[in-house]
Parts: C-alpha cells; structure tokens; sequence
C-alpha cells in the first residue's frame, strides 16, 4: 500500500512537471534528485536549473513581509485564503460600480441628447455627474 502511495505522488509530481516544463530531464531532476519537498535548492543551483530566476524587487520583497503573517498563521488570524476571498468581493463590487457609471453615463448621453440647454449640458446631467 505505500509503495501504491509513493507511485501515485511521483505520477502526480511527473503531470504537474510536464504542465509547467517541456524539459523532461529538468522534472525527473526535481522529482528523483531531491530528499524531500521540503529540501531547499539554493540561488545558484536554482538557475542551473530554470531559467527565469532572479531575486525580488523592493517591492515584492515589502509585499513579501506584508502577507507573511497571513502564510505564516498560527492563530485565529485572518488568513491568506481570507484575503484571497477578499480579494475576489472587491473585485465583484469593483465591476458593479462599473456597470453603475455605464449604466449611468449612458442614460446621461441619452438625457443630454433629448433636454439640451444653453449649453449642451441638462440638469439631470449634472445630478448624475455629480453622483458619479
């Protein structure tokens, strides 16, 4: 049964490999040189291996120690499929506003081209652009 275990996971290692790298030597490296997947390849031997490797920016090294916590968690505290989530609702409510402003800026059209005034701009315009 473990044998039956151990198979499995180097089948699934070897699919996910050959998504990610057509170099089939490069994932049989990464599925049978390594003790574990906890094993750590450092800078050097990581750009024998792929290509695009670099260290992080400013930036992505803040962002790094900003959601570290929400990683690294071990209490009650939000997590980072919490953010993710998060993430994802003010994206939806993002959109809705969209849609709102389009929806808005289409009725205007529709109002200006119907109630101009003196200067090409009516009232109900100027209550929506307000809103908006």
């Amino acid at each position: 049964m473990k044998l039956g275990e151990v198979q499995r996971a180097i089948k699934i290692a070897d699919a996910y490999g050959k998504r990610l790298c057509d170099d089939k030597n490069i994932v049989s490296r990464l599925i049978a040189g390594y003790p574990s997947h906890g094993f750590v390849i450092d800078f050097e031997e990581a750009r024998t291996i792929f290509p695009s490797v670099r260290f992080v920016n400013q930036d992505e090294a803040k962002l790094e120690r900003l959601l570290f916590h929400l990683v690294r968690n071990e209490n009650d505290e939000p997590t980072i499929s919490d953010l993710v989530e998060f993430t994802k609702q003010q994206e939806n409510n993002s959109e809705e506003v969209e849609k709102n402003i389009t929806l808005t800026t289409e009725e205007t059209k529709v109002e200006t081209t119907n109630n101009d005034n003196s200067n090409g701009i009516t009232k109900a315009t100027k209550n929506k652009t307000a809103a908006i």
